[in-house]
This record gives structure tokens, sequence and C-alpha cells, in this order.
């Protein structure tokens, strides 16, 4: 059975110590021309109240649940990440069985156009057990519809949390 090819970006789907999500209203500048989709991973900007699309290599704020226009004013509900939240995400490419445990980067890609969801993935040309990559993976999503190989989807922690102990200042 292969996987179906529908990157999602990184929804929660709970957390390690079964702790709720906390979530926080950041804006969408107008003078941002990168749209944020559901599911994407983002960051703070510069002003502190504003949230960006993030970059690969984070630190990462939390997860939108916003679909916006580019180059408009919005608010975004930010799903706040902690060192304790579960992700899922679907790999780019294809992960092994084996690669479970180790950490991976997230391969930003602007939203899908239709329907507003991320499209952001899993790394999979990064697996490694360095530790400044962007995602620890936990395990294979236990879904019927899902097996390791191209387009696996899994549970991750994220690695680089933005609000989190032991930060280095901006």
């Amino acid at each position: 059975m292969a996987n179906v090819d529908f990157p999602h970006g990184f929804p929660s789907v709970g957390s390690l110590d079964g702790r709720p999500g906390y979530f926080r209203n950041y804006d969408h500048a107008a003078a941002d021309a990168t749209a944020i989709g559901f599911n994407d991973l983002v960051e703070r900007a510069a002003a502190g109240t504003t949230c960006v699309q993030a970059s690969a290599g984070g630190p990462f704020l939390g997860i939108s649940n916003a679909n916006g226009a580019v180059s408009t004013l919005y608010t975004v509900p930010v799903e706040i990440l902690t060192a304790a939240t579960i992700v899922e995400g679907q790999t780019d490419l294809s992960l092994a069985a084996a690669d479970v445990g180790l950490n991976a980067d997230v391969l930003v890609a602007a939203r899908n156009a239709d329907t507003g969801i991320s499209n952001m993935e899993v790394n999979s040309a990064t697996e490694a057990t360095t530790n400044t990559l962007d995602l620890r993976l936990l395990r294979l999503a236990p879904y019927t519809d899902n097996a390791a190989g191209t387009n696996s989807r899994l549970f991750c922690i994220v690695n680089d949390v933005g609000i989190g102990d032991l930060k280095a200042g901006v």
C-alpha cells in the first residue's frame, strides 16, 4: 500500500505530559508577502505581537490555526509549542521505520493556495542524530493507511521551541 501524498503541516496531536494546547493571538502584518496556512509552523516577528511563517531551523513559536492572504493584516490564532507538544508531519520522501528516534529538519513550503493548508513536511534528507535539527521523530503515526516509506506520517516533537527554558535572548 502506498501512502497518499498529502502534506498538511504540523498539527498537534497531543502532548507528552497530557496538558492541553495553549493559544495566543498574533497578527500577520500587512507588509508580510508570505501567507500563513493552517498548520504552518510560525515564528515571532520582530515586533513581538506579529508572527510569520517559520523558517527551517527555528526557533518555532507555534502552529497556525488560520489561513490568510499575502500582504494582508489578519489575526492568527497560534497554538504555542512546548517541549512536550506532539505534532504530526508527513515526510517529503522516504523514511524507514528504523529512522524513528532520529532528528530531522522541517521542509518549509508555501501553503496550498486552494485549501489554505500548510505544505510543510519532514525533510527526510536530513535525518541524523544531530541535536540541532528541528524535529525528533517519535514514532510512525498509527493509522491503517500509513506505512513506513515515502509520504509516511510521523509523530514528532519540536526540538527548538521559541518559548521555553534555556533559550538565548534575541
